[in-house]
């Protein structure tokens, strides 16, 4: 197990990191690499390979597909564009999309995934396999916001529309411009990983193919390699360093991250944040958070921050590797967050 001190002070505090690699090395993912930031020290941990023992050993430099934590990403530039007065949270969608029209769904409400499209992408990606990109953008969404949470991609994928739209950019290169902005030199695009053949840990054998080194959400590969909802890469030092700066108010300002931090599901169901949840999905069921936000990746990752201890967690790997079913990554998640929850 490779482990690096990211600062030179002494651990009062961490997670179980050899339980972490005995869960691990029963199943859970062939590899995964574990940072975590604190006030007081930072610390970042890699463990096993991209397939097994005889394949390449995961390292800190390792850049992992991090799925749906690409949601926070989103969140972020939205974020900002709305601190820089560009666009409103509090804005319809259907002022920037045309098949919003005659729906009240604000912005903010995708942001909390307070809609229910009735959509299953798995299915509409097989109807339209070359025209995936035209017709997500016909499709036309509910009157009204729901009251409870509904996860789905969807919404993600038009807040990544509208941030196109907004800043007259492809999102590939908005988000680019952000890592740079923020010292992310470890994190990318699908679009980067596929061009540049960046060698990351592959995430599905599917038969005789082997998805490796491209985004592996199929929405966000027809999207180009990147979407709202999928196909950020990066290593899980500079996945912690991102969650490091919510908490220290360098996305947004600090006086504004109270509003993100905070439960917009008054349904009593399923706490959400602005792009964060407060729970987490577990072994053993969905988890609640008590101070701690996180969002969760399909391929595995996992970033989780405390705006009140300003703990921050990252972790990453590819569990999908071993089947879509396999879920005995969430016994790491559990014991991750039951760390980062304390106070």
């Amino acid at each position: 197990m490779k482990e690096r001190d990211m600062k030179d002070q002494a651990v009062k505090s961490e997670p179980n990191i050899l339980e972490i690699g005995q869960i691990a090395d029963s199943g859970a993912t062939p590899g995964f690499s574990v940072a975590i930031i604190t006030p007081e020290f930072s610390k970042s941990i890699s463990h096993g390979c991209f397939t097994d023992a005889r394949d390449k050993e995961v390292g800190e430099e390792t850049m992992y597909d991090l799925a749906s934590v690409t949601k926070l990403y989103t969140t972020a530039v939205l974020l900002r564009l709305y601190e820089h007065g560009k666009l409103s949270i509090y804005d319809v969608c259907a002022k920037y999309l045309e098949n919003f029209a005659g729906s009240k769904v604000q912005l903010i409400d995708l942001l909390t995934h307070r809609v229910d499209f009735g959509i299953e992408l798995s299915k509409f990606r097989v109807r339209y396999p070359t025209t995936f990109a035209q017709e997500i953008l016909k499709i036309k969404p509910p009157a009204e916001p729901a009251s409870d949470v509904h996860y789905a991609n969807l919404g993600f994928i038009y807040l990544g529309k509208i941030v196109e739209m907004v800043e007259n950019q492809s999102l590939d290169i908005v988000t680019k411009n952000f890592f740079i902005e923020m010292g992310l030199h470890r994190t990318t695009t699908g679009v980067h990983i596929k061009a540049d053949r960046t060698l990351t840990p592959p995430t599905e054998v599917m038969g005789n193919d082997v998805v490796q080194s491209e985004t592996h959400d199929e929405s966000a590969r027809l999207l180009g390699g990147v979407a709202g909802n999928a196909g950020v890469f990066a290593s899980a030092r500079d996945l912690a360093l991102f969650g490091n700066a919510w908490v220290n108010g360098k996305i947004i300002g600090q006086g504004t991250t109270a509003d993100v931090f905070k439960n917009y599901n008054l349904s009593g169901r399923h706490p959400q944040g602005l792009g964060w949840w407060q729970r987490l999905p577990a072994s053993s069921g969905e988890i609640r958070l008590r101070s701690a936000f996180c969002h969760p990746g399909f391929t595995g990752a996992l970033l989780l921050v405390n705006p009140l201890t300003e703990k921050v967690c990252a972790f990453t790997c590819n569990r999908t590797y071993y089947g879509r079913g396999n879920e005995r990554h969430r016994k790491i998640w559990e014991l991750l967050a039951k760390w980062a929850d304390e106070t």
